[in-house]
């Protein structure tokens, strides 16, 4: 059987008129004779013909799932990943078009068009361990007037390890974050390489005529044996994760009372896209899963010495 449509409605009204049976109607349409008749009596009655929509019609949504929706909103805004939290905590499977239509009823989600099309998959690079690479860049807060920020966020798990509000953005305040991060790192064996832009806080301005003049930033981290790698001029991209990270920042940041608050929510409450959305996977479980087997080794070990 086929579906008719307002065109086809028109063609067998025009050739009904003209006197051809209804039977010679509905096969041409590969419809029964008896739809062809309802239709056209609903023509003779009317007037015209009112196609209905498509589909089943829409159940309505259970109680006890816009509370569970609504609960889980708190922790995780995004409807596609809310898909994943509620099935791996609750083994309850609600699609992320319901629960968006629940966040939109309730003031917490609106359509965004640019959303709506269809986009071309994104090749995503990661190391593969933890601690392998951390990333950090400043940033200017735009809900802490005033405050620059910086975080230090490890590229394979997306978990900052340590992140400051500062007043002035310069390589001491830097380093006073970092050392932060390396007191969190220090149990799994330190960080191995460090990723920035070319910021006069990361990178000397001023070169000797060798060209081999190191920043303060630099000989630090030349002196704790962490790798400096600087990304190409003009591409924003290869430090994309702390930037991205950043605009969680600047969306989430004023609903908590302190930085410390809204880290620890970062890394131990909220779902990560990137990570293992089938366990609604966060970023502290993804640091310990994708630590360097090496460093469980090295523990076992010590244990047995």
């Amino acid at each position: 059987m086929r579906k008719l449509n307002k065109k086809k409605i028109r063609w067998i009204l025009r050739w009904y008129r003209k006197g051809t049976p209804t039977k010679e109607l509905a096969t041409a349409q590969k419809v029964s004779q008896r739809r062809d008749q309802q239709l056209l009596k609903a023509y003779r009655e009317t007037g015209h013909i009112i196609l209905k929509r498509s589909g089943r019609k829409r159940k309505p949504i259970p109680l006890e799932q816009i509370k569970l929706i609504l609960k889980e909103h708190l922790s995780n805004s995004c409807a596609l990943y809310m898909e994943d939290v509620i099935h791996a905590k609750h083994k309850i499977h609600i699609p992320h078009n319901t629960i968006h239509m629940v966040l939109k009823h309730a003031g917490y989600a609106k359509d965004d068009p640019k959303k709506q099309k269809r986009r071309k998959p994104w090749v995503r690079y990661e190391r593969e361990h933890s601690l392998s690479l951390v990333h950090t860049d400043w940033h200017e807060s735009k809900v802490v007037p005033g405050k620059q920020v910086i975080g230090y966020l490890d590229d394979a798990s997306r978990y900052v390890l340590a992140c400051d509000e500062w007043d002035n953005a310069t390589t001491a305040n830097a380093l006073k974050t970092l050392k932060k991060a390396m007191k969190v790192a220090e149990p799994y064996g330190g960080i191995k390489c460090i990723l920035t832009d070319h910021g006069a806080q990361f990178v000397a301005n001023k070169q000797n005529k060798k060209g081999t003049s190191r920043s303060e930033f630099q000989r630090f981290l030349d002196k704790h044996g962490i790798k400096h790698i600087i990304e190409r001029v003009n591409h924003p991209q290869t430090n994309g994760k702390i930037e991205r990270w950043y605009q969680t920042y600047n969306k989430k940041r004023n609903k908590f009372r302190t930085l410390d608050e809204f880290v620890d929510w970062y890394n131990k409450v909220k779902m990560h896209g990137s990570l293992n959305t089938r366990y609604a996977e966060t970023p502290s479980q993804a640091f310990i899963r994708k630590m360097d087997p090496a460093v469980w080794l090295g523990k076992a070990v010590k244990w047995f010495e």
